[in-house]
C-alpha cells in the first residue's frame, strides 16, 4: 500500500471532518495489508448486516447502521463491491448520499477496484476520496449463480455473502455461488455474472468444451443425464464410455441398436468435433441438424441440396445410400417419400432402393410421368436407383425374335401399368394364329435332356419367362452360372395340368422342393399388392424378392456342396395385362368361367370364340378376355393361353467355377457409311463357343486360337459407350466391359504431299 494513502487516512483521523472518506485499492494485496495496519480498531462488514435468512443487506440497513453508530472511528469493509452488485445508478447515488453526511463517527470506507467508478459527476466531494490511480487494475473476479438444485455436482460458495467476501480477496476469478437470486434480479450489475439455471450450465463450467455445443442440441433431461454420468469431468471422456469414438462411421450404422441416450451421445460428439466422417450424408447432416431427432431425418433429406446434373451428384447418392442402408431406421421414410415428390418427374433421381417405400414410389412416379420416360432413359435411372427392377427390365434375348421383342414389350407395359392398342392387337393376332406351337418345344421334352446328377429341383409355381433377365443377372452376382430353356406348358396353365415332371424326377430319385409363394402372391395378392387397393404394379417389388430369395436357397445349398446343380421348373407363367385389360369382353357361352375367367369345361354345341383354344376339354382363352362366371384375378391371372401364361422356363444352376478377363484391343471404334463396326478383344480364358451381347442382342465372334476374337456388329452405327457381355454358350463368361463408337471425319487432302 502506497505511504501517501497511509498519511490522507491519518490525516482524515486527525481532522474535524465527519463526513466518510472512500479509500478505493486495486490489489487483494493493498486490502489485506491495510486491513492489518488497522487490524486493533473497530471495523464492520456490510455482508453482516443483512437480516438473518437473507443473503444480502438492504442499503437502509447500511445507513442505520452509521446513523446509529457511537464508535469514535469505525472502518466499512465490502460496500464497494455491494454496491457494484446493485448496479452503477446505485453506487453513485449511495456515494452521494454518504458523502454528503456528517456522522457522529468517522468512517473510513475501505473499497475494492471501484476507482473507474468514480467520475467526474461523482461525488462533488472529490475531497473524502482516495483511490491507489493504478495504470493497470487487475481482473475483477466475476460471479458464477449456481441453483440449489446442483449444490452437490460444484464446490461452491454458499449465499452471496460468502461469495462477495471472496471478490475482495481474489482477482480474475469466477466464484461459484449455490443462491437463490439469478442473474435477472442484478440486471444493472457491474460485476460480471454468469448463470448455472440448467444442467447445460453446469456442463459449460465443469467443461470448456461444452461451450462449443448449443444448448438447443439437447433437452435438460438429456443433458442432465450427461452431468450424472460425467467422468473426470470432461464429456468427450464420458461419450467414450457409451461410443467407440475411433470407429464413428460403424457407430452410426448401428444406429437402432442404440438407447435413444447412446443416440444423442454419438450426435453431441459428432457436433463437438465437427467430425468429418467420409461420408458425405453424414457430414452435411451433422452441419445442418439441430437436435438428435433431426440427425437422421438430414441424411435423408442431405440429397435434395443437390442437382443430379452436377459433377459428383452419383457419388454423393452412393455414399448416402450405403450408410442409410446400414442404419435401416423407418422413421423418416414415409415423410421423404412424401415431401421428395415436389422433384416432378425428377424424384426417381432421389429414390434409393434401400426400402419398400421408396420402390412402391419408384414404381407410382414410373406410373405418374410414364411419357416422360423412354426405355433407355428409364433404364438408366433404375440402374443406379432401384438395380432389380433394371435388372428385370433390361432386354433379355429369348433364342426367337418374335418372342424376344414380345416378351421384353410386355414387361415394359407391366412396369409402365399401361396396355397399349398395339401390343392388344399383337395379342390378339398371336390368339388366332397360335405361333408358340412351332416356335417352342414342350417342356416335358426338354426335362428328359437334362443331366440330373446330383442335382436339387426347385418347382416355382407360376414363374413366367418374363424374369429370366432378372434371373441371370441375380446369379451371376451371387457367383453362380444359369443354363435357360424356354419351352411350353401344357393348356389350360393351371397347375394340376403341369405337374407331370414331378412323377419323372421322382422316377429318378431326384427331390422337388415346392415354393408356391409366388403363385400365392399372384392369386391372393398381399398387403396391399392388391388391384383392388391400388391399381399400380407394386407388387412385383415382392415377385423379386421371393425368387431371390429361392436363388439364396439355392446358392447356399451349392456351395455348401450339398448339390451340383439346382432345376428350377416352372407350371405356368401369368399375365397382368390381362387385368389392365379396361375393354374386357366377358365371353358368354354355355359354360362357367374357372380361374379368373381364363378357362371354362367343354360342354356340347358350344358356342365358338375364335381367340379361344379346345383342349384337353377345356375351352382356353388366348387373348385378354375372359369368360363370364369366372373372378378376376387380384394381382395377375393364368389359366389361358397368351404367351405370358404359356411360355415357361427350365433354368439349371450351378456354381461358376472360373472367371475370365476382357481386353478390348481397340477401345474406340471408327465407323462410317461404308464402314462397319468390328470389336477385336482378348479373353484369358480359352473359350470354344464365344458370343458377345449387346443390348440383349447376341453376336457371333470368330478366333483362330480361342483366346483372341473378333466380332462384326454390323447394325451399331450410333456413337456412343456401349455394354457387352462375353459367353460361352450359355455359360456367362464376363459383363460390364465397354467400348467407344464413333463417326470417322471425312479427310480432305493435303495438296502438299
Amino acid at each position: 500500500m502506497k505511504e501517501w494513502i497511509k498519511r490522507r487516512i491519518e490525516a482524515y483521523r486527525n481532522s474535524d471532518d465527519k463526513r466518510p472518506l472512500i479509500v478505493d485499492v486495486s490489489h487483494v494485496d493493498d486490502l489485506q495489508e491495510l486491513s492489518q495496519q488497522y487490524l486493533m480498531l473497530k471495523k464492520k462488514v456490510v455482508f453482516d448486516l443483512a437480516n438473518w435468512g437473507s443473503e444480502l443487506p438492504n442499503t437502509a440497513d447500511i445507513y442505520q447502521y452509521m446513523d446509529c453508530c457511537n464508535e469514535e472511528l469505525c472502518f466499512i469493509y465490502g460496500l464497494g463491491t455491494y454496491l457494484r452488485l446493485k448496479g452503477k445508478e446505485e453506487f453513485k447515488k449511495t456515494i452521494h448520499s454518504l458523502l454528503g453526511t456528517a456522522y457522529a463517527t468517522k468512517f473510513i470506507i475501505v473499497m475494492y477496484q471501484c476507482g473507474r467508478y468514480f467520475d467526474e459527476k461523482i461525488p462533488k466531494y472529490k475531497e473524502n476520496i482516495i483511490t491507489s490511480m493504478e495504470e493497470e487494475v487487475p481482473l475483477s473476479s466475476s460471479l458464477v449463480f449456481i441453483s440449489n438444485a446442483y449444490k452437490n455436482m460444484v464446490n461452491a460458495e454458499i449465499g452471496l455473502k460468502s461469495a462477495l467476501q471472496r471478490v475482495e480477496k481474489t482477482e480474475g476469478e469466477k466464484i461459484y455461488v449455490i443462491t437463490g437470486f439469478c442473474k435477472s434480479d442484478f440486471a444493472t450489475s457491474m460485476i460480471s455474472i454468469e448463470e448455472c439455471q440448467t444442467p447445460y450450465d453446469l456442463l459449460r463450467l465443469k467443461d470448456k468444451q461444452t461451450r462449443k455445443l448449443n444448448r438447443k442440441w439437447g433437452s435438460d433431461n438429456e443433458w442432465n443425464l450427461l452431468l450424472t454420468k460425467l467422468i473426470e469431468g470432461s464429456i468427450e471422456a464420458t461419450i467414450r464410455e457409451f461410443i467407440n469414438t475411433g470407429d464413428i462411421i460403424s457407430e452410426i450404422k448401428d444406429w437402432n441398436n442404440k438407447t435413444p441416450f447412446e443416440k444423442w451421445l454419438l450426435f453431441i460428439y459428432l457436433k463437438l468435433k465437427e467430425a468429418k466422417t467420409g461420408n458425405w450424408a453424414v457430414d452435411y447432416s451433422v452441419d445442418k441438424s439441430q437436435s438428435v431427432n433431426d440427425f437422421i431425418s438430414n441424411i435423408y433429406h442431405s440429397i435434395l441440396s443437390l442437382n443430379y446434373k452436377e459433377e459428383g451428384y452419383w457419388d454423393k447418392y452412393e455414399s448416402r445410400k450405403r450408410i442409410l442402408k446400414e442404419i435401416q431406421d423407418d422413421t423418416t421414410i414415409y415423410q421423404y417419400c412424401s415431401y421428395v415428390q415436389y422433384k416432378n418427374e425428377d424424384t426417381l433421381y432421389y429414390l434409393t432402393d434401400n426400402t419398400d417405400n421408396e420402390k412402391k414410389l419408384i414404381i407410382q412416379i414410373i406410373d405418374r410421368y410414364k411419357s416422360q420416360f423412354t426405355k433407355n432413359k428409364l433404364l438408366t435411372i433404375l440402374k443406379r436407383v432401384y438395380n432389380d427392377l433394371y435388372e428385370y427390365l433390361v432386354d433379355y434375348n429369348y433364342g426367337d425374335d418374335f418372342l424376344t421383342e414380345y416378351f421384353n414389350e410386355y414387361k415394359l407395359l407391366k412396369v409402365l401399368n399401361t396396355l397399349t392398342p398395339e401390343f392388344k392387337e399383337k395379342v390378339d393376332a398371336e390368339a388366332v394364329e397360335r405361333s408358340y406351337k412351332r416356335r417352342v418345344v414342350y417342356r416335358t421334352e426338354k426335362i428328359g435332356e437334362i443331366n440330373c446328377e446330383d442335382s436339387l429341383v426347385y418347382f416355382v409355381d407360376a414363374l413366367g419367362v418374363e424374369f429370366l433377365s432378372f434371373i441371370e443377372r441375380k446369379c451371376q452376382e451371387k457367383g453362380l452360372v444359369c443354363k435357360i430353356s424356354i419351352c411350353k406348358a401344357n393348356l389350360p396353365t393351371i397347375t394340376v395340368k403341369n405337374t407331370e415332371f414331378k412323377s419323372y424326377f421322382a422316377k429318378i430319385g431326384i427331390d422337388v422342393i415346392d415354393e408356391k409363394e409366388l403363385d400365392t402372391l399372384k392369386h391372393d395378392g398381399k398387403d396391399d399388392y392388391d388391384f383392388d387397393k391400388t391399381k399400380l404394379p407394386i407388387h412385383i417389388i415382392e415377385e423379386f424378392k421371393i425368387i431371390n430369395k429361392c436363388l439364396d436357397s439355392i446358392r447356399r445349398k451349392i456351395k455348401s456342396q450339398a448339390i451340383k446343380k439346382a432345376i428350377i421348373v416352372s407350371d405356368h407363367g401369368s399375365t397382368r395385362l390381362a387385368i389392365l385389360n379396361t375393354e374386357m369382353v366377358k365371353e358368354d357361352v354355355e359354360s362357367v368361367g374357372e380361374h379368373g375367367g381364363r378357362v371354362c369345361k367343354v360342354v356340347p354345341d358350344m358356342k365358338q370364340i375364335p381367340n379361344a383354344i379346345l383342349e384337353d376339354d377345356y375351352y382356353i382363352l388366348a387373348d385378354y378376355n375372359a369368360f363370364k362366371g369366372g373372378r378376376v384375378g387380384k394381382v395377375e391371372m393364368h389359366g389361358g393361353a397368351t404367351l405370358e401364361e404359356v411360355i415357361v422356363p427350365i433354368i439349371e444352376i450351378y456354381e461358376k467355377v472360373s472367371f475370365a478377363e476382357i481386353k478390348v484391343i481397340d477401345e474406340v471404334i471408327k465407323v462410317s457409311f461404308k464402314k462397319k463396326a468390328v470389336l477385336h478383344f482378348f479373353c484369358t480364358k480359352k473359350l470354344s463357343r464365344c458370343l458377345i451381347k449387346i443390348n440383349g442382342k447376341t453376336y457371333d465372334t470368330q478366333t483362330e486360337d480361342g483366346i483372341n476374337f473378333v466380332a462384326e456388329l454390323d447394325d451399331i452405327r450410333k456413337a456412343g459407350e456401349y455394354q457387352f457381355e462375353v459367353w460361352e454358350g450359355d455359360e456367362l463368361v464376363s459383363s460390364d466391359n465397354t467400348f467407344v463408337v464413333e463417326k470417322e471425319s471425312a479427310k480432305t487432302n493435303n495438296l502438299w504431299e
